[in-house]
């Protein structure tokens, strides 16, 4: 194994993992903007009610099973 060689190659790589560095913060920033602008996900609790609804129906009993 040639040392050297391998010392010639380090600058290249070292230039591709800083460009996959880069475009991981860009896709993270974008993201983080996509949901300031859209209001992001709405979480929701169990079985599709909006988080602090409770599923329950007329009678006062649990929907479902």
């Amino acid at each position: 194994m040639n040392i050297n060689r391998m010392l010639e190659t380090l600058p290249v790589m070292a230039k591709g993992m800083a460009g996959v560095f880069a475009v991981t913060l860009v896709i993270i920033f974008s993201m983080l903007l996509l949901n300031q602008l859209g209001g992001g996900a709405r979480r929701t609790g169990k079985r599709g009610a909006p988080d602090g609804a409770d599923a329950r129906t007329k009678d006062g009993d649990r929907a479902g099973p």
